[in-house]
């Protein structure tokens, strides 16, 4: 069974993986992507997705959204580059990307067109997903599964002694 997936994520390296595995799984039907700020700015995680779904020859219908900018604190994030490279990407510079940004919301066009049919995937900060829940408590009950990526090996934080990345009150939140 084929299965219908809103993938969302940062758009570095390990996304991208994610991204190019998704893409060339029969098994799974992109309907759509949201980038957000993480291991790059969402400007940079934009441009990301676009960078490889040109050179992947992805189909230019799945929409591209541009997700949270900030944490929910409203903090400019700090980014690493000497982890992922400047863009995310490691040496790869992908381009700059000067279209449309700011369109979050057609998430919600997609959560309607497919809801149970849905499964949402959040593979870097949760911060688009949990302004969803707030703002759209009831529709996203509408939704069939949603998987999260969080945790770290080894340490019980990554981040801070009392946080994660994915995990904004660390991976033992209950």
């Amino acid at each position: 069974m084929v299965q219908k997936v809103l993938l969302f994520g940062d758009v570095g390296v390990d996304d991208a993986i994610a991204l190019i595995y998704a893409h060339l799984n029969e098994e799974i039907e992109l309907v759509g992507i949201v980038a957000d700020y993480g291991n790059v700015s969402r400007k940079d995680a934009v441009a990301n997705v676009h960078y490889l779904f040109k050179l992947l020859n992805i189909p230019t219908d799945i929409p591209i959204m541009g997700g949270a900018e900030v944490p929910m604190t409203a903090e400019e994030p700090t980014f690493y580059p000497e982890i992922h490279g400047k863009y995310g990407l490691g040496p790869i510079v992908p381009g700059i990307y000067e279209g449309i940004i700011e369109n979050f919301f057609e998430i919600i066009k997609i959560i309607e067109k497919y809801e149970d049919e849905l499964v949402i995937i959040n593979i870097g900060r949760l911060t688009s997903l949990a302004n969803l829940f707030i703002l759209f408590k009831t529709l996203m009950s509408k939704v069939k599964a949603f998987y999260i990526m969080g945790g770290a090996f080894w340490v019980p934080r990554n981040v801070t002694a009392v946080s994660e990345a994915n995990y904004p009150c660390g991976s033992y939140c209950c």
